[in-house]
């Protein structure tokens, strides 16, 4: 299957905090990219970010992603998809409202991948870590071969009553899988390949318009509260001795899957793409070195984290090494103080 190494590339969701580093990523390496986005009101910000790039750049409405044919106009004439639109929210009725948009955006645009997909010769689908990773376990090294069975199974005993995390993570889970069971019905008929990354908690600096930290999307919110959260209080200290599992740079995340768009070897492999594993204070302790404001009651000692990711195959395949956390922090933090949000 030939690789892209040209030509137009859709984004979906194309206004999120791991997109438009992508986007950027993309259109600096010579590609045409058409972003999706729910809402054509939101277009601003972000057509000033990329106008530098005229007319290889542009933005097509996407209202609901869940509905079969939601893609087909959006998919005509290009070389690649990037799927990354996927929901997060707590404010739930049921697992379902986060489970199906999940499931069903992934499937409907596999099918208009199908129906309208003539020129495509490679789909991406950004999964998670969540899909590998159970909650709670007492020693893991986790791999590609892994399947997060923990949490579809609290999420079928305890409904709306499951721990939020077990549900997003369910979400994930569950639509990678359709992915691969939709993919491999229908690739002995069909011109692309489909490749699956799966990347720890995405930390960074951000290009999208946030006004206040109380707008941050679910990672970059849990970074900020591990940041400026070491307290006395014992909650907190019991919340931020929990470890976060794995992380990765959100520059890291976008290089990644450009790479994925021209590595021939990519193709057909779920590849985890994890800078490590981390607990806040691995973050609290990065940022006192850079800023003595930032108060750290927990001194410099980080337990080693139960959770481990094997990342041979991501170096394998696309040969490139991760940046530390202490870059990462670093930058975080000039975002932060450049907003104001800093002490």
């Amino acid at each position: 299957m030939p690789v892209v190494s040209s030509g137009k590339v859709l984004v979906t969701g194309a206004n999120g905090f791991v997109s438009l580093w992508l986007v950027q990523t993309l259109l600096e390496q010579g590609y045409s990219v058409r972003g999706t986005v729910r809402s054509i009101e939101k277009k601003d910000h972000i057509v000033e970010l990329f106008k530098m790039y005229g007319n290889k750049f542009e933005l097509v409405e996407v209202e609901d992603i869940s509905k079969n044919g939601a893609f087909d106009a959006a998919l005509e004439g290009v070389d690649a998809v990037m799927h990354l639109a996927s929901p997060f929210t707590d404010k739930i009725q049921s697992p379902d409202d986060l489970i199906r948009p999940a499931v069903d955006g992934t499937v409907s645009i596999l099918k208009s991948a199908v129906k309208n997909g003539g020129s495509i010769k490679r789909v991406v689908i950004t999964s998670s870590m969540a899909s590998v990773m159970d909650l709670y376990p007492v020693q893991s090294l986790f791999t590609e071969a892994d399947w997060n069975t923990h949490s579809l199974v609290e999420v079928e005993k305890q409904g709306i009553k499951a721990n939020p995390i077990h549900i997003y993570l369910a979400s994930k889970t569950l639509a990678e899988r359709a992915a691969w069971d939709y993919y491999n019905s229908v690739k002995a008929t069909v011109g692309w390949d489909m490749v699956a990354l799966l990347p720890g908690m995405v930390f960074g600096p951000m290009l999208q318009k946030v006004n206040s930290p109380d707008e941050l999307n679910y990672s970059m919110a849990a970074f900020f509260k591990s940041l400026m959260s070491s307290t006395s209080d014992q909650t907190t200290q019991e919340a931020v001795f929990s470890p976060l599992g794995g992380w990765i740079d959100v520059r890291d995340v976008a290089h990644f899957h450009a790479l994925a768009l021209k590595t021939a070897e990519a193709r057909d492999e779920r590849v985890l793409i994890v800078s490590g594993s981390i607990f806040p204070q691995n973050i609290v302790v990065e940022g006192v070195k850079i800023n003595p404001k930032i108060p750290n009651k927990f001194g410099t000692e980080v337990p080693a984290s139960p959770k481990q990711f094997d990342v041979s195959k991501s170096q394998k395949i696309f040969g490139v090494t991760y940046k530390t956390l202490d870059c990462t922090v670093a930058d975080s933090m000039k975002d932060f103080a450049a907003r104001g949000w800093l002490p």
